[in-house]
């Protein structure tokens, strides 16, 4: 199995997702979706032992944060990551 220290804090470009939510839903809330996020994204890693670079390091944090903000904002998942989606495109 490959290394599992490739955690979504420790993505480049999804750590900066963590702030967004903090904005929209507050500290102890961002915590919360973040948390369920990760464990999303292991589980990813967990059941796709030999995905690709791109998939675990754009794909998995992109399906897990997606997941965790539908999970407690149902329906609001997809304007919150095409929001950030934005911001990032932007930036870079």
């Amino acid at each position: 199995m490959k290394d599992m220290s490739n955690t979504l804090k420790k993505s480049f470009v999804f750590k900066r997702f963590y702030l967004e939510l903090v904005e929209k839903y507050g500290t102890a809330r961002a915590k919360d979706i973040w948390n369920y996020a990760e464990n999303e994204f292991l589980g990813l890693r967990i059941a796709e032992p030999s995905a690709d670079k791109a998939s675990v390091s754009y794909v998995f944090p992109a399906v897990a944060l997606y997941r965790s903000v539908e999970h407690f904002y149902l329906g609001e998942a997809l304007s919150v990551t095409r929001d950030f989606g934005t911001k990032m495109g932007l930036r870079l």
